[in-house]
This record gives C-alpha cells, sequence and structure tokens, in this order.
C-alpha cells in the first residue's frame, strides 16, 4: 500500500479551485505515473487520457502492437478536450524530440487553462529498465529497452523547459519501492517555492543545467 502524501494529495485540492486544468503527469518509463493518478488524483475525476490504456482497449492481446494507433487517438482526445475547455488529464514520457508536448501546453495557457505538471522521476535508466520488466511480468505492457533508455535523457530536457513557464509544477522521485513518491519540490511559474528534504542527484543536474 502506497501511504498518503500530502503533497500529492495538495495537488487535487488545488486545482478543483482553479478550472479549467490541464495536468500533465510526465516521467519515463516505469515512472509509476498510472500509479500515482489512481492513488492521488482520483478525487478530481478528470478525464484521463493514456495511450497505453487505449491499446488495450483496441487490441487487449497484444496492445504493444498498436501503441502508435493509441498514441494518434490519444493526441486527437487530448486536443478535443482542449476545445471544449474541460479539465482533463494526460500521460506522457515527455521525450519527443520535436517539442510537440510542450507546445501543447503552451497552447493549453492560451486557451485559458492553468497547467500543472506532475513529474515522477527515476534514479537511472537502468532502474526504468527494471521497472519495465517488472511491470511485463505482472501482465503490464512492455516497452523496448533501446526506447527507454534513448527516452530518458529526452525526458530531463522537456521537462527542464517545462519547468520555466508552467503554472504549478510538482515534483517527485519514485526510485525507492520503500519510501514511494518522495516530494522534491513545488514550482510556480519557473519559481521553487517548496522544496522537500530529499534531493536526488537526477534532479541537481536538471536544475543546473543551462536551457538552450
Amino acid at each position: 500500500m502506497i501511504p498518503r502524501s500530502k503533497e500529492a494529495a495538495s495537488i487535487a485540492d488545488r486545482l478543483m479551485a482553479e478550472e479549467p486544468a490541464l495536468v500533465v503527469l510526465a516521467g519515463p518509463n516505469g515512472a509509476g505515473k498510472t500509479t500515482f493518478v489512481a492513488t492521488f488524483l482520483h478525487s478530481l475525476d478528470f478525464p484521463f487520457i493514456n495511450a497505453d490504456v487505449i491499446a488495450k482497449q483496441l487490441w487487449p492481446s497484444q496492445p504493444d502492437g498498436v501503441a502508435y494507433e493509441a498514441a494518434k487517438i490519444a493526441d486527437g482526445m487530448r486536443r478535443s478536450l482542449l476545445a471544449t475547455g474541460a479539465s482533463f488529464i494526460m500521460e506522457t514520457v515527455f521525450s519527443d524530440r520535436e517539442g510537440s508536448k510542450l507546445q501543447f501546453l503552451r497552447d493549453a495557457q492560451k486557451s485559458g487553462y492553468t497547467v500543472c505538471l506532475v513529474f515522477i522521476g527515476l534514479g537511472s535508466s537502468h532502474l526504468a529498465l527494471a521497472r519495465v520488466l517488472e511491470r511485463t511480468e505482472e501482465g503490464g505492457h512492455d516497452v523496448p529497452d533501446e526506447k527507454v533508455v534513448n527516452r530518458f535523457p529526452r525526458t530531463h530536457e522537456n521537462l527542464r523547459d517545462a519547468l520555466a513557464f508552467v503554472d504549478h509544477a510538482f515534483i517527485f522521485d519514485n526510485s525507492s519501492s520503500y519510501t514511494p513518491y518522495r516530494f522534491i519540490a513545488e514550482m510556480e511559474s519557473g519559481r521553487v517555492i517548496r522544496s522537500g528534504r530529499y534531493q536526488p542527484r537526477w534532479w541537481k543536474t536538471i536544475r543546473q543545467a543551462p536551457r538552450e
């Protein structure tokens, strides 16, 4: 059982008063993004757009075979919700090279949305590989090792860029199975307003790296 986190619970409390809201669950493969939504954000009752869930609905016996189609459907659903002004939650590895996810967040802000980024980090790509393997052995979806490793640094690059402009950001580390979802920092419009006692190396590296 995952212990209740007051920092995680405060996200839902805050966003109930800031609609329309876009909640972005981002982080490397295997970080525990979907579990975070189910554990801490269920009270929001916002639509949850998750390409992995869509893939399972399209082809339950082999969802990995329709990953591309599911991603396209998820993108269309996000854009439809944005057009209607409805609050929703989206999940992303945040590893695209073209910056399309970053642009989507900017478009949401221009449409009057409060954008809240919730980033779930892991200590290394090796840990991400292990978590994906564990998930697969338990019946979850697989991701090729090469994709997991190649996406890992791009996820951090997009996080660094997003932190400069999103309205709210909550950063957690999920490297330890004994102390899951450790709170690292809360930010508003690029400024750290609260820091946790635990500050992992990967977070310090992101904060010290210059933005291009």
